[in-house]
């Protein structure tokens, strides 16, 4: 579960970790946001779009700063004018790199043609002499 201060209630996500088979060391952190389980809540594919988009964005915005890169379907103003313009996929994509090497990836999919939507944050070290 992940709380975040402009939510009523929290977003449920997945965890799988990727670890590099020579060393065992942790190589990769991927948060899916569980929408399965958010669907059982009552909602729906387009109610994520707002509930979860915005809120997650600005909480890595808060916390890593200024992206690396970010898609214009990422900002707010865009996301609502691609939905109303009823766009066949809107998706957003950040990327940030942390003080410690990590590079930060927030990637998030609608289509509102069948109602879906996914989220996925993800966590990567970056290895020396890369």
């Amino acid at each position: 579960e992940l709380w975040l201060g402009a939510l009523n209630s929290p977003l449920h996500f997945r965890t799988l970790l990727h670890f590099f088979n020579a060393d065992r060391q942790l190589a990769r952190v991927d948060l899916t946001l569980d929408t399965g389980k958010h669907k059982t809540d009552g909602m729906n594919a387009s109610d994520l779009v707002n509930y979860a988009g915005e809120p997650v964005l600005n909480g890595l915005l808060g916390k890593y700063g200024v992206p690396l890169a970010i898609s214009p379907a990422c900002e707010a103003s865009e996301m609502r004018r691609l939905l109303q313009t009823r766009a066949d996929v809107i998706d957003c994509n950040v990327l940030w790199k942390s003080s410690q090497n990590i590079l930060i990836n927030l990637a998030w999919q609608y289509q509102p043609g069948t109602n879906t939507y996914s989220m996925l944050v993800r966590y990567s070290t970056l290895q020396s002499g890369l």
